[in-house]
Protein backbone atom coordinates (compact mmCIF):
# COMPACT_ATOMS: atom_id res chain seq x y z
CA UNK A 1 0.00 0.00 0.00
CA UNK A 2 1.37 3.32 -1.00
CA UNK A 3 1.67 6.61 1.13
CA UNK A 4 -1.56 8.17 -0.04
CA UNK A 5 -3.67 5.23 0.67
CA UNK A 6 -2.44 5.03 4.11
CA UNK A 7 -2.91 9.37 4.46
CA UNK A 8 -6.33 8.61 3.11
CA UNK A 9 -7.83 5.99 5.74
CA UNK A 10 -6.18 8.18 8.38
CA UNK A 11 -7.62 11.65 7.32
CA UNK A 12 -11.47 9.80 7.14
CA UNK A 13 -11.43 7.64 10.01
CA UNK A 14 -9.24 9.52 12.65
CA UNK A 15 -9.46 12.84 11.19
CA UNK A 16 -5.57 13.73 11.46
CA UNK A 17 -2.26 12.54 9.54
CA UNK A 18 -0.22 9.42 10.43
CA UNK A 19 2.47 11.26 12.98
CA UNK A 20 5.56 10.14 11.51
CA UNK A 21 7.52 7.99 9.03
CA UNK A 22 7.07 4.86 10.94
CA UNK A 23 3.61 5.17 11.15
CA UNK A 24 3.30 5.22 7.45
CA UNK A 25 5.70 1.94 7.25
CA UNK A 26 3.79 0.28 9.61
CA UNK A 27 0.39 0.60 8.41
CA UNK A 28 1.62 0.08 4.27
CA UNK A 29 2.95 -3.16 5.21
CA UNK A 30 -0.89 -4.44 5.93
CA UNK A 31 -2.01 -6.99 2.76
CA UNK A 32 -4.35 -4.62 1.19
CA UNK A 33 -7.05 -1.55 1.66
CA UNK A 34 -9.63 -3.05 3.37
CA UNK A 35 -6.90 -4.47 6.22
CA UNK A 36 -5.27 -1.20 6.92
CA UNK A 37 -9.40 0.07 7.40
CA UNK A 38 -10.21 -2.80 9.48
CA UNK A 39 -6.78 -2.31 11.77
CA UNK A 40 -7.68 1.32 12.43
CA UNK A 41 -11.40 0.75 13.13
CA UNK A 42 -10.21 -2.08 15.41
CA UNK A 43 -7.89 0.22 17.09
CA UNK A 44 -8.47 2.06 20.87
CA UNK A 45 -8.40 5.85 19.15
CA UNK A 46 -11.09 4.77 16.72
CA UNK A 47 -12.80 3.66 19.08
CA UNK A 48 -12.66 6.41 21.71
CA UNK A 49 -13.56 8.65 18.51
CA UNK A 50 -16.77 7.16 18.19
CA UNK A 51 -17.93 7.44 21.45
CA UNK A 52 -17.40 10.46 21.65
CA UNK A 53 -18.82 11.65 18.50
CA UNK A 54 -22.03 9.20 20.09
CA UNK A 55 -21.93 11.15 23.00
CA UNK A 56 -21.91 14.56 21.20
CA UNK A 57 -24.37 13.75 19.06
CA UNK A 58 -26.81 12.04 21.47
CA UNK A 59 -26.33 15.05 24.21
CA UNK A 60 -26.53 18.10 21.09
CA UNK A 61 -29.52 16.02 20.15
CA UNK A 62 -31.26 15.55 23.66
CA UNK A 63 -30.12 19.65 23.93
CA UNK A 64 -31.46 21.06 21.23
CA UNK A 65 -35.01 18.57 20.72
CA UNK A 66 -37.21 21.54 22.84
CA UNK A 67 -36.54 23.86 20.17
CA UNK A 68 -37.32 21.62 16.99
CA UNK A 69 -39.66 23.10 14.63
CA UNK A 70 -39.05 26.74 15.67
CA UNK A 71 -37.65 29.44 13.67
CA UNK A 72 -36.31 32.23 15.57
CA UNK A 73 -36.77 35.24 14.06
CA UNK A 74 -32.63 36.70 14.25
CA UNK A 75 -34.35 40.15 14.36
CA UNK A 76 -36.38 39.62 17.58
CA UNK A 77 -33.63 37.67 19.06
CA UNK A 78 -31.37 40.16 19.12
CA UNK A 79 -33.75 42.47 20.58
CA UNK A 80 -34.18 39.75 23.16
CA UNK A 81 -30.96 39.62 24.00
CA UNK A 82 -30.02 43.16 23.99
CA UNK A 83 -33.01 43.07 26.71
CA UNK A 84 -31.50 40.58 28.64
CA UNK A 85 -28.32 41.68 28.52
CA UNK A 86 -29.80 45.00 30.61
CA UNK A 87 -32.27 43.74 32.42
CA UNK A 88 -30.60 40.39 33.82
CA UNK A 89 -27.47 41.24 35.64
CA UNK A 90 -26.30 37.22 35.66
CA UNK A 91 -26.94 36.75 31.77
CA UNK A 92 -24.06 37.53 29.02
CA UNK A 93 -24.47 38.19 25.54
CA UNK A 94 -21.58 36.53 23.30
CA UNK A 95 -20.89 37.44 19.87
CA UNK A 96 -18.68 35.01 17.80
CA UNK A 97 -17.26 36.05 14.26
CA UNK A 98 -14.69 34.30 12.89
CA UNK A 99 -12.12 32.66 15.30
CA UNK A 100 -12.83 35.66 17.36
CA UNK A 101 -15.08 35.54 20.60
CA UNK A 102 -16.60 38.60 22.59
CA UNK A 103 -18.35 39.02 25.35
CA UNK A 104 -21.27 41.89 24.65
CA UNK A 105 -20.81 44.68 27.36
CA UNK A 106 -23.20 45.21 29.97
CA UNK A 107 -24.20 49.05 30.88
CA UNK A 108 -25.10 48.18 34.75
CA UNK A 109 -23.83 46.74 38.00
CA UNK A 110 -23.04 42.85 37.91
CA UNK A 111 -21.52 40.74 40.63
CA UNK A 112 -18.46 39.54 40.78
CA UNK A 113 -19.06 36.21 40.71
CA UNK A 114 -21.15 36.66 37.49
CA UNK A 115 -18.14 38.60 36.10
CA UNK A 116 -15.82 35.77 36.80
CA UNK A 117 -18.02 33.08 35.12
CA UNK A 118 -18.74 34.84 32.06
CA UNK A 119 -15.28 35.58 31.74
CA UNK A 120 -14.68 31.33 31.88
CA UNK A 121 -17.11 30.83 29.52
CA UNK A 122 -15.07 32.94 27.02
CA UNK A 123 -12.35 30.92 27.87
CA UNK A 124 -14.16 28.16 27.13
CA UNK A 125 -15.15 29.28 23.76
CA UNK A 126 -11.51 30.44 22.60
CA UNK A 127 -10.37 26.74 23.64
CA UNK A 128 -13.15 25.56 20.82
CA UNK A 129 -12.69 28.24 18.31
CA UNK A 130 -8.81 26.87 18.26
CA UNK A 131 -9.54 23.23 18.57
CA UNK A 132 -12.84 22.59 16.17
CA UNK A 133 -14.09 23.70 13.14
CA UNK A 134 -15.53 27.40 13.03
CA UNK A 135 -19.22 26.89 13.79
CA UNK A 136 -20.33 30.38 11.87
CA UNK A 137 -20.84 34.24 13.09
CA UNK A 138 -23.20 33.70 16.24
CA UNK A 139 -25.02 36.09 19.00
CA UNK A 140 -26.22 33.58 21.63
CA UNK A 141 -26.99 34.37 25.69
CA UNK A 142 -25.86 32.55 29.08
CA UNK A 143 -27.29 32.74 32.19
CA UNK A 144 -24.56 32.02 34.92
CA UNK A 145 -26.68 31.88 37.46
CA UNK A 146 -26.83 28.83 39.06
CA UNK A 147 -30.63 28.12 38.81
CA UNK A 148 -30.93 30.19 35.70
CA UNK A 149 -35.02 30.34 34.95
CA UNK A 150 -36.29 28.98 31.36
CA UNK A 151 -36.95 32.13 28.95
CA UNK A 152 -40.15 30.46 27.16
CA UNK A 153 -40.22 32.30 23.85
CA UNK A 154 -36.58 32.11 22.81
CA UNK A 155 -33.72 29.81 23.84
CA UNK A 156 -30.96 30.93 26.30
CA UNK A 157 -27.77 28.77 27.81
CA UNK A 158 -26.90 27.66 30.92
CA UNK A 159 -24.87 25.01 32.66
CA UNK A 160 -27.49 23.45 34.55
CA UNK A 161 -31.51 23.45 34.44
CA UNK A 162 -34.38 21.42 35.89
CA UNK A 163 -35.73 18.70 34.17
CA UNK A 164 -38.71 19.83 31.61
CA UNK A 165 -37.14 23.03 31.54
CA UNK A 166 -36.14 23.93 28.07
CA UNK A 167 -32.41 25.82 28.80
CA UNK A 168 -29.79 24.70 26.78
CA UNK A 169 -26.86 23.04 28.47
CA UNK A 170 -23.55 23.98 27.59
CA UNK A 171 -20.62 22.50 29.84
CA UNK A 172 -20.01 24.02 33.19
CA UNK A 173 -17.67 26.99 33.83
CA UNK A 174 -15.46 24.52 36.50
CA UNK A 175 -14.21 22.94 33.52
CA UNK A 176 -12.18 25.82 33.06
CA UNK A 177 -11.10 26.40 36.62
CA UNK A 178 -10.15 23.05 36.34
CA UNK A 179 -8.48 22.92 32.86
CA UNK A 180 -11.26 20.35 32.38
CA UNK A 181 -10.18 18.06 35.40
CA UNK A 182 -6.36 17.93 34.71
CA UNK A 183 -5.64 20.31 37.45
CA UNK A 184 -7.14 18.14 39.98
CA UNK A 185 -5.21 15.08 41.51
CA UNK A 186 -5.23 11.65 40.24
CA UNK A 187 -6.60 9.10 42.09
CA UNK A 188 -3.47 6.68 42.81
CA UNK A 189 -5.28 4.22 44.88
CA UNK A 190 -6.73 0.86 43.19
CA UNK A 191 -10.67 0.07 44.34
CA UNK A 192 -9.65 -2.84 46.02
CA UNK A 193 -7.63 -0.69 48.38
CA UNK A 194 -9.82 1.65 49.52
CA UNK A 195 -11.83 1.83 52.78
CA UNK A 196 -15.56 0.33 52.96
CA UNK A 197 -17.04 4.05 53.54
CA UNK A 198 -18.83 6.83 52.05
CA UNK A 199 -17.47 10.08 51.85
CA UNK A 200 -18.84 13.87 51.61
CA UNK A 201 -17.55 17.52 52.29
CA UNK A 202 -19.45 20.23 51.61
CA UNK A 203 -21.30 23.51 52.37
CA UNK A 204 -24.35 24.08 53.93
CA UNK A 205 -25.84 25.54 50.55
CA UNK A 206 -29.61 24.13 49.76
CA UNK A 207 -31.66 27.67 50.48
CA UNK A 208 -31.21 30.74 50.77
CA UNK A 209 -31.03 31.66 54.60
CA UNK A 210 -31.43 28.48 56.43
CA UNK A 211 -32.70 29.44 59.40
CA UNK A 212 -33.02 27.72 63.30
CA UNK A 213 -36.37 25.83 62.33
CA UNK A 214 -34.38 24.78 59.12
CA UNK A 215 -31.91 23.26 61.09
CA UNK A 216 -33.93 21.30 64.31
CA UNK A 217 -36.59 20.24 61.94
CA UNK A 218 -33.61 18.48 59.09
CA UNK A 219 -35.82 20.72 55.79
CA UNK A 220 -32.01 21.15 54.29
CA UNK A 221 -31.08 17.71 52.58
CA UNK A 222 -27.16 17.96 53.86
CA UNK A 223 -27.47 18.61 57.16
CA UNK A 224 -30.26 16.12 57.32
CA UNK A 225 -27.95 13.45 55.80
CA UNK A 226 -25.22 14.96 58.35
CA UNK A 227 -27.15 14.24 61.19
CA UNK A 228 -28.31 11.01 60.13
CA UNK A 229 -24.75 9.69 59.24
CA UNK A 230 -23.12 11.31 62.33
CA UNK A 231 -21.30 8.11 64.47
CA UNK A 232 -20.93 6.01 62.15
CA UNK A 233 -17.48 4.73 61.16
CA UNK A 234 -18.57 3.58 57.47
CA UNK A 235 -19.35 7.33 56.46
CA UNK A 236 -18.28 10.17 56.74
CA UNK A 237 -19.89 12.82 55.95
CA UNK A 238 -19.05 16.51 56.17
CA UNK A 239 -20.30 19.93 56.49
CA UNK A 240 -16.60 21.78 57.40
CA UNK A 241 -18.52 25.39 55.74
CA UNK A 242 -21.78 26.91 57.56
CA UNK A 243 -22.64 29.44 54.78
CA UNK A 244 -26.33 31.14 53.73
CA UNK A 245 -27.27 30.83 57.81
CA UNK A 246 -28.74 33.03 60.11
CA UNK A 247 -26.54 33.67 63.11
CA UNK A 248 -28.83 31.07 65.40
CA UNK A 249 -28.75 28.58 62.54
CA UNK A 250 -24.68 28.71 62.07
CA UNK A 251 -24.70 27.96 65.96
CA UNK A 252 -27.08 25.58 66.49
CA UNK A 253 -24.79 23.91 63.94
CA UNK A 254 -21.34 24.46 65.92
CA UNK A 255 -23.28 22.79 68.49
CA UNK A 256 -23.97 19.60 66.57
CA UNK A 257 -20.43 19.65 65.81
CA UNK A 258 -20.52 20.79 62.48
CA UNK A 259 -18.30 23.58 60.89
CA UNK A 260 -14.82 22.21 60.63
CA UNK A 261 -13.22 19.34 59.04
CA UNK A 262 -12.34 20.26 55.61
CA UNK A 263 -11.67 16.94 53.21
CA UNK A 264 -9.01 17.75 49.76
CA UNK A 265 -9.57 15.39 47.32
CA UNK A 266 -6.48 12.80 48.38
CA UNK A 267 -8.35 11.93 51.76
CA UNK A 268 -11.19 11.11 49.83
CA UNK A 269 -9.96 8.96 47.14
CA UNK A 270 -9.17 6.82 50.00
CA UNK A 271 -12.91 5.65 50.19
CA UNK A 272 -14.63 3.42 47.80
CA UNK A 273 -17.41 5.63 47.89
CA UNK A 274 -17.56 9.46 47.32
CA UNK A 275 -20.76 11.35 47.81
CA UNK A 276 -22.43 13.94 45.78
CA UNK A 277 -25.62 15.75 47.31
CA UNK A 278 -27.33 18.93 45.31
CA UNK A 279 -27.04 22.50 47.05
CA UNK A 280 -27.53 25.54 45.57
CA UNK A 281 -28.63 23.29 42.50
CA UNK A 282 -26.76 20.43 41.07
CA UNK A 283 -22.98 19.87 41.86
CA UNK A 284 -20.91 20.65 39.10
CA UNK A 285 -17.42 19.57 39.05
CA UNK A 286 -17.65 17.26 41.95
CA UNK A 287 -19.64 13.96 39.89
CA UNK A 288 -17.24 14.32 37.23
CA UNK A 289 -14.24 14.05 39.11
CA UNK A 290 -15.13 11.40 41.30
CA UNK A 291 -16.32 9.38 37.87
CA UNK A 292 -12.58 9.94 36.76
CA UNK A 293 -11.33 8.48 39.65
CA UNK A 294 -11.17 5.07 41.40
CA UNK A 295 -14.08 5.75 43.67
CA UNK A 296 -17.69 4.97 43.33
CA UNK A 297 -19.67 7.87 42.67
CA UNK A 298 -22.88 8.02 45.24
CA UNK A 299 -25.22 10.13 43.35
CA UNK A 300 -28.53 11.31 45.39
CA UNK A 301 -31.41 11.91 42.72
CA UNK A 302 -31.78 15.47 41.61
CA UNK A 303 -34.58 17.57 39.70
CA UNK A 304 -30.86 19.52 38.72
CA UNK A 305 -29.42 18.14 35.38
CA UNK A 306 -25.89 18.83 33.38
CA UNK A 307 -25.33 18.89 30.03
CA UNK A 308 -24.08 14.86 30.52
CA UNK A 309 -26.83 13.93 33.08
CA UNK A 310 -29.01 12.00 30.48
CA UNK A 311 -25.76 9.97 29.14
CA UNK A 312 -24.19 8.50 32.41
CA UNK A 313 -26.44 5.42 33.50
CA UNK A 314 -27.20 4.30 37.01
CA UNK A 315 -25.09 1.15 38.12
CA UNK A 316 -23.29 1.50 35.22
CA UNK A 317 -21.62 4.85 35.56
CA UNK A 318 -22.71 5.81 39.29
CA UNK A 319 -24.91 4.31 42.39
CA UNK A 320 -28.46 6.03 42.12
CA UNK A 321 -28.98 7.06 45.97
CA UNK A 322 -33.27 7.52 46.94
CA UNK A 323 -32.66 8.39 50.70
CA UNK A 324 -30.01 7.68 53.27
CA UNK A 325 -30.37 4.28 53.74
CA UNK A 326 -29.40 3.86 50.71
CA UNK A 327 -25.73 4.80 51.37
CA UNK A 328 -25.93 2.28 54.21
CA UNK A 329 -27.25 -0.59 52.04
CA UNK A 330 -24.39 -0.17 48.98
CA UNK A 331 -21.80 -0.28 51.51
CA UNK A 332 -22.87 -3.58 53.33
CA UNK A 333 -23.33 -4.74 50.45
CA UNK A 334 -19.66 -4.02 49.43
CA UNK A 335 -18.28 -5.46 52.65
CA UNK A 336 -20.75 -9.01 52.10
CA UNK A 337 -19.06 -9.03 48.63
CA UNK A 338 -15.77 -7.77 48.55
CA UNK A 339 -14.83 -5.25 45.45
CA UNK A 340 -18.52 -5.63 44.55
CA UNK A 341 -19.08 -2.19 43.03
CA UNK A 342 -15.37 -2.30 41.28
CA UNK A 343 -16.98 -2.48 37.76
CA UNK A 344 -18.72 0.74 38.03
CA UNK A 345 -15.93 2.88 39.21
CA UNK A 346 -14.08 1.14 36.39
CA UNK A 347 -17.31 2.32 33.78
CA UNK A 348 -17.38 5.70 35.47
CA UNK A 349 -13.29 6.29 34.90
CA UNK A 350 -13.75 5.46 31.22
CA UNK A 351 -16.93 7.69 31.01
CA UNK A 352 -15.12 10.41 32.84
CA UNK A 353 -12.01 10.26 30.87
CA UNK A 354 -13.05 10.11 27.47
CA UNK A 355 -16.56 11.98 27.37
CA UNK A 356 -15.78 14.52 30.05
CA UNK A 357 -12.20 15.44 29.09
CA UNK A 358 -11.40 18.40 26.58
CA UNK A 359 -12.08 16.97 23.57
CA UNK A 360 -15.31 16.15 24.11
CA UNK A 361 -16.01 18.94 25.98
CA UNK A 362 -15.15 21.15 22.86
CA UNK A 363 -16.22 19.16 19.93
CA UNK A 364 -19.52 19.01 22.30
CA UNK A 365 -19.81 23.31 22.65
CA UNK A 366 -18.61 23.41 18.97
CA UNK A 367 -21.61 21.23 17.77
CA UNK A 368 -24.31 22.60 20.18
CA UNK A 369 -23.58 26.31 18.70
CA UNK A 370 -23.39 25.09 15.07
CA UNK A 371 -26.94 23.36 15.78
CA UNK A 372 -28.00 26.41 17.58
CA UNK A 373 -27.13 28.60 14.81
CA UNK A 374 -29.40 26.45 12.52
CA UNK A 375 -32.66 27.53 14.45
CA UNK A 376 -32.47 31.13 14.29
CA UNK A 377 -33.09 32.66 10.87
CA UNK A 378 -31.90 35.01 8.67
Amino acid sequence: MGREEVFAVFRSLLNREPENEETVRSFSGLRDFESLIGTVMNSGEFRRKTRIDDFVRNAVDEQLMPWSGYQIASDNYRQALDFENINSPSTFVYEIAGSNVRIVPKSGQVPAVFTLRAGQFESLFRDMLLARPYPGDILFAIDVNDEAHERAPYPIFSFQKQFGNKNILLPDFEFVTTNYLDDIVRDGAPYEDKVDRASFAGSTTGKNLITLSDVHGETIPRIRAAKYFRGRGDVDFRLPSLVQCTPEAEQALREDGFGHGLMGWEEAYTSKFIISMDGNGATCSRPAIVMRSKSVLFKYNSNNILFWSNQAKPWTHYIPIQNDDDVIQAIELEKREKNRFRYVAAASTTFAEELLGKDAILQYASELLRGFRRLVAG
